[in-house]
């Protein structure tokens, strides 16, 4: 049945609930104290996640920040900043009430006046805020415990994006007020209301939380301290997790070390119901003159092999990707043009298309951007070059560190092909792709349209789509609106799932979320070896 947006005055019925039972984590009786040791590929950019949604600064710091809203498993929003919401009989009307008692780590006290200053600021700083908030109309703040966000017309994804990956509360009215968002000092040494307050940042090096003894939700967090180690080599990571150096990798391992893992190191692919799963895609840039032709993008997607490559990285992890939105998506149809790997078909295309081999038996020369952190990106990028060798295809690698190689492509445009170095999201609402696909994203900030490419029908449709209030409605819509993306291959879908955790069995709620599994909850993670009490 399509869910009305009144549907969400469940939240009414959950006002007063303080905590999410996760039956998984609550399973044994919590134990206090203890490190929690993360491992990240490579340094933030920033420790501000209401700029980004780059993992690394995701993994920093999203034990310092709360939003008003938390999904569970099946994205059902929850309470949590927010404990209680209504919806407008129109769609357009949205009024949350706060819970009383929160402050910012600093002791000021968090209002319904700094939830209107994040969202205000979210809409213009973060990589994703123009498409989740740029159609309010006004936030309104009768009292301090109370907020009213309109629009001038529906907009059905909006209750999909009030949790931390998109609408953090990260920027404390009281300590950004009047000063330049981007380059403010706080931006670096966080202020939030969540469970870990920022202690440290030493750059190349690690990332220090601690436990916040002031946080609302009675009795937690449970651990003490957070650490999050800098650590771009997978091999470092791996070896660190094997010895008790680090406690969990999220994401960024080898598939051959899942597999033969140390005993007491789980692997776990949950965590990531509310975005996908995702699809990794290789990208063109529509700008290059040779990839500016059709028959050429055609071309090169019948000369991958998607199942090599998935069972070759992989290690059968993942699957070949069919859409540009993942299969688990609501939205997700089958019937898209499909390119399937047939080498003499893309050498046939390549020659009536006026591409013909050289003396050396090469066409042209490509280069293909990956980065160097991890083991599956770079295998990726050689496969594919093996494979577009076998077309006339030369291709040359470009490896980088995850913030050298995100810069040249998304901001500089510098690059012919790029492989992304996890799957781009396409959840928790369909809405997302438009980061990818719509013209308005072709902009200088990383995870938005690398491509460049513009479709006037395709902008329509996800105008439309978010319009459009009834699920099947909008499904109809998205399917349009797969078809034509696939059509025009702005990008190759390569493969969807193949996001998992590696972690230490001596704690218990990792992971915690389904936004990847380390956006938030981690006031539940506890160690198994810790004390009764606190």
């Amino acid at each position: 049945m399509p869910r009305h947006p009144r549907a969400v005055l469940i939240g009414l019925a959950l006002v007063g609930i303080l905590t999410v039972s996760w039956p998984a984590v609550l399973a044994a009786q919590p134990r206090y104290g203890g490190t929690l040791i993360l491992a990240s590929p490579s340094d933030p950019t920033t420790l501000n996640m209401g700029m980004t949604i780059s993992a690394p600064p995701h993994i920093a710091t999203a034990a310092v920040f709360d939003s008003l809203l938390r999904y569970d498993r099946k994205m059902t929003p929850m309470p949590w900043l927010a404990s209680s919401w209504t919806v407008s009989p129109d769609g357009t009307s949205y009024t949350f009430k706060l819970r009383e008692g929160v402050t910012w780590h600093d002791g000021k006290p968090f209002t319904a006046d700094d939830v209107k200053f994040n969202f205000e600021t979210l809409a213009k700083h973060h990589t994703q805020g123009p498409l989740n908030f740029g159609s309010i109309k006004t936030i309104e703040t009768p009292d301090k415990r109370t907020v009213v966000i309109r629009f001038g017309e529906p907009f059905a994804p909006f209750m999909s994006f009030l949790g931390t990956l998109q609408a953090p509360m990260a920027f404390p009215k009281h300590l950004y007020e009047g000063t330049e968002i981007e380059r403010n000092p706080w931006n670096n040494k966080p202020v939030g209301t969540g469970a870990f307050r920022f202690v440290e940042w030493k750059r190349g090096e690690r990332i220090v939380l601690e436990r916040n003894p002031d946080y609302w939700v009675p009795g937690m967090p449970y651990l003490d301290r957070i650490v999050v180690r800098i650590l771009p080599q997978d091999t470092a990571r791996i070896q660190a997790l094997a010895t008790g150096e680090i406690t969990w990798i999220p994401l960024y391992f080898s598939y051959p070390s899942a597999r033969s893992r140390a005993p007491g190191i789980e692997l776990s692919f949950e965590g990531q119901e509310g975005l996908g799963p995702g699809v990794n895609q290789l990208w063109f840039n529509l700008k290059h003159p040779t990839l500016a032709n059709l028959s050429v993008r055609r071309a090169v997607a019948h000369a991958i092999d998607k199942q090599q490559i998935t069972q070759t990285a992989f290690l059968g992890f993942a699957q070949p990707a069919r859409s540009v939105l993942g299969s688990a998506s609501w939205a997700f149809t089958p019937n898209v043009p499909q390119y399937p790997h047939d080498t003499a078909l893309a050498n046939d295309m390549l020659d009536r298309a006026g591409f013909r081999r050289g003396a050396d038996g090469t066409r042209f020369t490509l280069r293909l951007h990956a980065t160097s952190v991890i083991e599956t990106a770079t295998k990726q990028a050689q496969l594919i070059r093996d494979q577009l060798a076998a077309v006339g295809i030369k291709v040359d690698l470009v490896h980088g560190d995850l913030a050298t190689i995100n810069a040249t492509v998304y901001e500089k445009k510098d690059f012919d092909m790029y492989i992304v170095e996890g799957a781009t999201f396409t959840g928790p609402d369909p809405h997302i792709i438009g980061l990818y696909y719509s013209s308005k994203n072709i902009r200088s900030a990383w995870y938005t349209n690398a491509a460049s490419y513009s479709n006037a029908e395709v902008d329509r449709l996800f105008e439309q789509a978010a319009r459009t209030v009834d699920r099947e409605a909008r499904k109809q819509l998205y399917a349009m609106i797969q078809d034509l993306v696939l059509a025009d291959l702005p990008a190759i879908p390569v493969w969807e799932g193949g996001r998992g955790h590696l972690f230490s069995a001596k704690f218990a709620g990792i992971p915690p979320d389904p936004f990847l599994g380390f956006r938030y909850g981690f006031e539940q993670i506890w160690w198994k070896e810790g004390a009764a009490k606190r």
